[in-house]
């Protein structure tokens, strides 16, 4: 249980933290493992007086060579041809990073702001780090990173227990609903155009943590409570993510031992198109360990049901 004192603790960090930043991603598909950041999109802000103050944009398309599942093209209607060109999830990355410095100055923290984040958008950005050559911790802390706050949790906890005819409603149908388009039209009576796109949903989120409703009800207090700092937050995406690839390697049971072998070798323990060079190591991306790993010093045993096969790469 935690403490007052704590929780004091907590708010007068929540308010010593200078920025936020308000964010969106659209993918590949909707398989953290699998799937691929094509579009990232955000808004960096300060909060005076319960209401976030914009100070600057990000967007960028990010190129990858993976398919899009048509139901995400649907979705965000992205399609390879608009990926052809730009630039990879690396370089995306470092021009993240100079972005936030830009905005902030020495000794600042940022909290990172989406909606179903914690289940999806931090999990997937996650994920790419890691398998897409990119060193997750190092970036985060070039990126200032404070922790994160997930503003669907945040919306449904100020509603909860509050009747039906309080609850946040799409305006259509007339039923509850907490998604983000949906909160939108409710909160602001305007409904979101171009919804889908990474920095139109971050836009579209900070009008509904603006809108009047929103800012009676929002405070450092509440926003302390829910909070998730780095070392929470570094935990839950390691578990969450070796959860995932855990249903990807149960994938592989079933083959027999002389196909095993030959996919093992390609896909287990770390996948074959992951490696890259960085301070002059090869490296891969381990898939037992969830964390990237130097090739010729990492020895990992594989699952049990795969033959107790063990490989030194």
């Amino acid at each position: 249980m935690v403490s007052h004192y704590d929780h004091y603790l907590t708010v007068l960090e929540i308010k010593m933290v200078k920025r936020y930043f308000i964010w969106d991603t659209e993918t590949t598909g909707s398989r953290c493992t699998d799937d691929d950041i094509i579009s990232l999109g955000g808004i960096i802000c300060d909060y005076r007086k319960q209401r976030f103050i914009p100070l600057g944009e990000f967007h960028s398309y990010i190129y990858t060579k993976k398919r899009i599942d048509p139901g995400a093209y649907e979705v965000h209607k992205i399609s390879q041809m608009d990926l052809d060109g730009k630039p990879s999830f690396g370089v995306v990355m470092m021009e993240l990073s100079v972005f936030f410095k830009k905005y902030t100055e020495k000794g600042d923290e940022i909290i990172w702001i989406a909606h179903n984040g914690t289940r999806f958008d931090d999990i997937i950005f996650f994920c790419n780090c890691l398998q897409r050559g990119c060193d997750y911790y190092k970036l985060m802390r070039d990126c200032r990173f404070y922790g994160i706050i997930d503003s669907l949790v945040l919306i449904k906890s100020l509603f909860k227990g509050k009747p039906a005819t309080q609850m946040p409603k799409h305006v259509e149908t007339g039923r509850k609903s907490f998604k983000l388009e949906h909160l939108h039209e409710y909160f602001t009576g305007q409904k979101v155009i171009g919804a889908h796109d990474a920095l139109v949903d971050s836009r579209a989120l900070l009008d509904v943590l603006n809108s009047d409703a929103m800012r009676l009800k929002l405070n450092p207090i509440v926003l302390a409570k829910k909070l998730n700092r780095k070392d929470k937050v570094f935990g839950n995406l390691k578990r969450s993510a070796g959860l995932r690839f855990k249903r990807k390697i149960n994938e592989l049971k079933g083959i027999n031992v002389k196909e095993t072998k030959k996919i093992v070798s390609k896909f287990y323990p770390c996948f074959q198109e992951l490696e890259y060079i960085h301070e002059g190591l090869a490296k891969r991306f381990c898939l037992n360990c969830v964390r990237n790993v130097i090739i010729d010093r990492h020895v990992c045993k594989l699952d049990p049901s795969l033959n107790k096969i063990t490989i030194s790469k």
